[in-house]
């Protein structure tokens, strides 16, 4: 008869007990290769303080949006001209709205389209050198997504 053996435990019940962030890091890397990764998504900016793109047009920003806080941006633009502001590949529903103003008040154009429907938005600037670019999420999760500003 083979004596009984307790079985050792099964290492991904071991490693979460541990600390380090070696540790951590081979848990996610382990937890994406299986398919479960985390999908969370960070906002940018804020209303303050948005992330500044520099100056139009905008061929294609990488960006996300958490599902708590909206993601805020800045770009410089030119004077009487009309421009489009899309948002594409976005993963869940997030809403696009354009400001004049550093205060996100006055607005300039705004587009809700339901679910993980492209976003887009235009209108002609006058008066005004910068916009401010606010992507709201619609949903409780977040997504990613490509932000594009063009002019001319």
């Amino acid at each position: 008869m083979i004596p009984w053996r307790p079985t050792p435990p099964h290492l991904a019940c071991v490693l979460p007990a541990l600390k380090s962030a070696l540790v951590v890091a081979l848990m996610v890397a382990m937890g994406a290769l299986l398919g479960c990764a985390d999908d969370t998504f960070d906002s940018e900016g804020s209303a303050p303080s948005p992330v500044d793109l520099g100056t139009a047009p905008i061929s294609a920003y990488a960006g996300s949006v958490g599902p708590d806080a909206s993601s805020y941006y800045s770009v410089t633009v030119s004077d009487l001209t009309t421009y489009n502001i899309s948002l594409f590949q976005l993963t869940s529903d997030a809403d696009l709205a354009v400001f004049q103003d550093a205060g996100f008040s006055i607005s300039f154009c705004v587009s809700t389209n339901s679910g993980a429907a492209n976003e887009s938005c235009s209108d002609t600037t006058s008066g005004i050198t910068m916009l401010y670019i606010q992507i709201k999420p619609y949903s409780d999760t977040g997504t990613d997504f490509l932000l594009t500003v063009q002019g001319g």
